[in-house]
């Protein structure tokens, strides 16, 4: 949920990720895996 708030705001990625602790990289599949026609859904 804050992934895609921050997205929203205009934050990179890189950005969001060096703040939770985690690659840019793993952000992406993240994303990639849970977005769906409906957009993002985190689980």
């Amino acid at each position: 949920m804050i992934l895609m708030t921050e997205r929203k705001a205009g934050i990179s990625m890189n950005k969001i990720a060096k703040a939770l602790g985690h690659s840019q990289s793993a952000l992406s599949r993240e994303i990639s895996r849970n977005t769906g026609q409906r957009g993002y859904r985190h689980q």
